[in-house]
């Protein structure tokens, strides 16, 4: 009998059929977590199941985002760890996204401080040049909005027509009727693109970018069809189904609207979406294999 209880911090080990297995409990007690942030002494608040520190300005919070945007999923900047990324602000040569595209007039500051050394500075400097060629995705993951990475990025590339400034311009109604952007997330864009981060963001780091969005001939034959669909399609699940209509290039949403371009919806199905389609003017498919064939 392991004896355990709310709030016990226990080792478990996989068992059988990926079944947990309480294998010792390590403390009964209730875990206490930090009140006050270990980096700036910011009070901590919970986030949905983390603890968070609010302070935007906090070293550590700023580091981690800088590592984020250089990094693989980001930027991908060669030659540029956490411990570079570290020393770098240390010295006040990073504090800002943008700042990395100052780096290359900071060679003198930089070697004097022994962070790195010629040979190592000049690759930095080919890499940082070569991290300015982005896809929109990636371009959108950067700017840190919270929920948006790059699945929903290509979604607001189509929404925008790869123009990423157009951001601004989109409504909520909009963002809610593509599949996967739930009403918290097009409150973060809402909320961000009326921001002065978004102003900040545009006028120093937008501007050293050269963004492109996916083009028709990468992104297949259905790229620029808003398509939506309702009912059960043998064969598939509605997830499967999406995620087939997405990889060719079409946006999927939730409801038929005047820019819907076609309603998959099979035969005999009641439903508000055909009405809709109807009134619309909508191509109404029974099934999808047309689409998928194209």
């Amino acid at each position: 009998d392991n004896r355990v209880a709310p709030g016990a911090m226990t080792n478990i080990v996989r068992s059988g059929d990926v079944i947990p297995y309480v294998e010792s409990v390590l403390s009964s007690e209730t875990p206490t977590y930090p009140v006050l942030c270990p980096c700036c002494q910011t009070p901590t608040i919970p986030q949905e199941v983390f603890l968070i520190c609010p302070n935007q300005k906090c070293p550590d919070r700023i580091r981690q985002h800088l590592e984020f945007v250089y990094g693989r999923d980001c930027l991908d900047i060669d030659g540029l760890g956490p411990s570079t990324i570290a020393e770098l602000y240390n010295i006040a040569a990073l504090r800002n996204v943008w700042d990395i595209f100052r780096i290359p007039k900071l060679k003198n500051v930089i070697l004097a401080a022994g962070i790195l050394g010629d040979k190592s500075f000049s690759n930095l400097v080919r890499a940082i040049e070569k991290s300015k060629n982005v896809r929109f995705e990636i371009a959108i993951k950067c700017l840190g909005i919270e929920n948006v990475g790059k699945s929903i990025g290509k979604k607001l590339a189509v929404l925008t027509n790869g123009n990423i400034h157009n951001l601004e311009a989109l409504t909520y109604q909009e963002l809610i009727d593509v599949a996967g952007i739930g009403e918290i997330t097009a409150r973060a864009i809402l909320a961000f693109v009326s921001s002065n981060d978004w102003k900040e963001m545009k006028r120093n780091f937008l501007s050293e970018l050269n963004i492109h969005a996916t083009t028709a001939a990468e992104a297949g034959p259905l790229t620029g069809m808003v398509i939506c669909i309702t009912g059960n399609h043998h064969g598939y699940t509605r997830e499967s189904l999406r995620d087939l209509l997405i990889s060719k290039g079409a946006t999927v949403t939730n409801k038929v609207t005047s820019k819907t371009h076609a309603l998959i919806c099979p035969p005999g199905f009641v439903s508000s979406k055909l009405t809709d389609a109807e009134k619309y003017g909508v191509t109404v498919h029974s099934g999808p294999h047309a689409l998928l064939n194209k």
